[in-house]
Formats: C-alpha cells, sequence, structure tokens
C-alpha cells in the first residue's frame, strides 16, 4: 500500500498542530504539579480544553463539509492556545490587553464561520454577498452575548472574577441623587470605597469606585463586534471571493475518492 504524500501546506499544518499539541500538554504537567503548590484547578481544566479546541478545526472540517484555507487554520490553531498562556501563564494580568486581543481576535473567527453558514445551508458555493455578511456578523454576536453570560453565571454561582473589575472616579445613578424618580445623580472625584459589613467597615484597597464588570463585559462586547465588523468589511470589498471556508459538495468530495 503506497502512502499519500503530503503537500507543503499539510506539513505545515501538521507541523504548527504538534507545536501547540507539546506546549499544551506541557503546561497541562507543568498545572498539575503546581497544584501541590496551590495553583488553582481551573488552570489545568483550560489546558484541557485548549487540548480539545486544537482538534475542533480538523473534526469541523469533516462535520460541516467545508476546507478552511491554511492561514485560517494556523489562526484558529493559535486561538486555541490563547486561553492556556492567559489563564494558566497569568497573561490575563501580566499582558495588558491580552483579554480585548482575545475577543477581537474571536470577532474576526467566529464571524469567518458564521459567513460560511448560508453555503452550510444552501448546500452550495456561491451565496448572496449580504446574506453571508449578515450570517457573519450576527453569528459572531450571538457567540460574544454567550460567553459573557457563561462569564457572569462563573461569577455568580461559582464565586470567580471572569468578569474583570474597573477601577472608576466617577459614577452616574438614580440611587445618589436628591430626586431619584426624574433627576441622575453624579459623584466625581472618587478616591476610595468603604464597606459596611455585620462586621463593621473594611476600606478597600483600591483607589476610585469599584465596578463588578459591567465596564469590562461592554468592552468585551465592543472589540469582539469590531473584530467582526473588520471581518465583513473585508469581506464586502473581496465580494466573497477568498473566504475563509469553502463548501465541498458530496459530488466533489465522491470524485477525490
Amino acid at each position: 500500500m503506497k502512502l499519500k504524500k503530503l503537500t507543503a501546506d499539510q506539513w505545515i499544518r501538521f507541523g504548527v498542530l504538534a507545536v501547540c499539541l507539546l506546549f499544551c500538554l506541557g503546561s497541562l504537567v507543568w498545572c498539575c504539579i503546581g497544584l501541590a503548590k496551590g495553583r488553582e484547578l481551573s488552570t489545568v481544566l483550560t489546558c484541557i480544553a485548549s487540548i480539545a479546541l486544537l482538534f475542533i478545526p480538523e473534526l469541523s472540517q469533516k462535520l460541516f463539509r467545508f476546507k478552511m484555507s491554511t492561514l485560517v487554520y494556523l489562526l484558529i490553531l493559535i486561538y486555541a492556545v490563547t486561553p492556556t498562556l492567559g489563564h494558566s501563564y497569568e497573561w490575563y494580568t501580566k499582558v495588558k490587553g491580552w483579554d480585548k486581543f482575545m475577543h477581537t481576535t474571536g470577532g474576526i473567527v467566529f464571524a469567518m464561520f458564521g459567513a460560511y453558514l448560508p453555503k452550510l445551508f444552501c448546500k452550495k458555493e456561491e451565496c448572496n454577498l449580504w446574506v453571508c455578511i449578515l450570517f457573519g456578523f450576527c453569528f459572531s454576536i450571538m457567540i460574544s452575548v454567550l460567553w459573557e453570560f457563561y462569564e457572569y453565571f462563573c461569577d455568580t454561582f461559582l464565586g470567580k472574577d471572569m468578569q474583570k473589575d474597573t477601577i472608576l472616579s466617577i459614577i452616574h445613578s438614580y440611587k445618589i441623587s436628591d430626586n431619584p424618580i426624574s433627576i441622575i445623580g453624579s459623584q466625581n472625584g472618587i478616591t476610595g470605597v468603604i464597606v459596611e459589613t455585620v462586621n463593621g467597615q473594611v476600606t478597600l484597597p483600591v483607589n476610585g469606585y469599584l465596578d463588578i464588570g459591567l465596564v469590562d463585559t461592554m468592552h468585551d462586547m465592543l472589540v469582539e463586534t469590531l473584530g467582526a465588523l473588520v471581518y465583513c468589511v473585508a469581506y464586502i470589498i473581496d465580494k466573497g471571493k477568498y473566504t475563509a471556508f469553502h463548501y465541498i459538495p458530496k459530488t466533489t468530495e465522491q470524485k477525490t475518492e
């Protein structure tokens, strides 16, 4: 039996996949060892999730009948590793803007897949340009919203802090107004927060008002929407000629076998 020769693209895909997989496996071992030193279990789970995500591109091509361009394939592999870098190696706090980079990249990746969905539903490679753009944009925003729901669930019911806090020096609210029915109250120049508890007062170690996730959530959704918008604009300029995913009809697949 003759072995099928791999093309240059296939070698590149296999090589990057192998490197990413080895990195995640090594990180998994490192995090497991770190459990004895007080490292959070979630760092181990993140490594496992990244390993699973590395196989999503290949499985998706088989399941959803498309051929993914090599550049997009590599982009998704790298994107699958970023959660491990962010959480297990603490890049979320050590690298400024890492979280926003991930959300922006996610906006692009999910818009790519969303733009392919009409082709999958219609079972043909050629589809209306504006339908693909609409699907891509809306699908990306939907994933963004669902992810923020997930973060809120983890923070509320599991005691996590995925929706990162923001320090503000000014707030606007009806609750701090002399007339809370019709006038918005404002507080400027906030330099600290004192919390009243059953055990007395606690002064939080922050230089301002502690927002508990709203600003971070909105910024995440904004940058992910921006990523989706960037891809949609590129899709319009390109007129859908060089799409990330190409539909593979059954007849074409049968001829190649």
